[in-house]
């Protein structure tokens, strides 16, 4: 099935009610019907490129644009928005587990706005440009941007983040299943992240720049590309062990099972059926 939006589309989000929303580089976002069926409802955000879209609690779509502001539309798409004026284009929109709505963008700021967007938000100093943003299942907020890092903020949006060096600049965030944070950068790596923060990251090699991260229902992750290409790995824990166990026919060793399971979880033997006078190598 395929849609024509009309131009580049730069971002997608899902609705409530299971539409797909598409925004592009023609100032438009578009509501496709749930079958795709028939004409999608257009609203026009304006001002050039819509680069961020997301879905706040209440179910009302928000769009972030390269014209600095923010535009929050009635459930229907029906009426004017309300709009928020984040300064400088708007590269990405997360929602807050308070319900509140956190803009990062090109002027090296994020935004946490209040919950009707009425009133002066929180800012949080990133550093350089905010590329993306993700929110932790503990509720922090990442940030990660052009200057390499990642932030994850204080849930008040008080105090100090705790600082990740990606190595690379970061293009996207994502959360696993398990609650880890996944970053995606220019330097063609996708790194796991212990929940804490502590502790060095778990590396899969996607060998170019990683421009996007998703997690799929069975709980895969997708990278994908400037490679063009989109890959899918296998990031939950006990599906791993158990193909690891059978791609080595061995246990792992302690060494190993920090670089491809995780520091955050204790050694135990991957191969669980194996005799118990099976030896493990150190």
């Amino acid at each position: 099935m395929v849609l024509a939006h009309g131009g580049w589309v730069y971002s997608l989000a899902v609705l409530k009610d299971g539409r797909l929303a598409s925004g592009g580089d023609d100032g438009k976002i578009k509501l496709w019907p749930k079958e795709a069926a028939g004409e999608p409802v257009v609203l026009a955000h304006g001002g050039g490129w819509v680069l961020s879209l997301a879905v706040l609690a209440d179910g009302k779509l928000a769009s972030g644009g390269f014209d600095g502001k923010i535009k929050l539309w009635p459930k229907d798409g029906a009426g004017e928005p309300v709009v928020l004026a984040h300064g400088e284009d708007v590269y990405s929109l997360a929602v807050l587990r308070d319900g509140r709505l956190a803009s990062g963008g090109f002027d090296r700021v994020i935004k946490l706005w209040p919950k009707e967007g009425m009133g002066e938000p929180v800012v949080l100093a990133h550093g350089e440009v905010v590329s993306s943003l993700a929110v932790l299942k503990d509720g922090r907020l990442a940030s990660g941007g052009s200057n390499e890092v990642i932030k994850l903020w204080p849930k008040e949006g008080t105090g100090e983040p705790v600082v990740l060096a990606h190595g690379g600049s970061v293009s996207s965030l994502t959360v696993l299943g398990d609650g880890r944070l996944a970053s995606g950068g220019q330097d063609g790596k996708v790194k796991l992240w212990p929940k804490e923060g502590m502790g060095e990251p778990v590396v899969l090699a996607h060998g170019a720049g990683v421009l996007s991260l998703a997690m799929l229902g069975d709980g895969r992750l997708a990278s994908g590309g400037k490679d063009g290409k989109i890959k899918q790995w296998l990031v939950d824990e006990e599906k791993l062990i158990a193909a690891l166990c059978l791609r080595a026919g061995r246990n792992l060793t302690k060494a190993e099972w920090a670089s491809y399971i995780s520091s955050d979880t204790p050694w135990q033997p991957s191969c669980r059926d194996l005799p118990s006078n099976w030896r493990t190598p150190d």
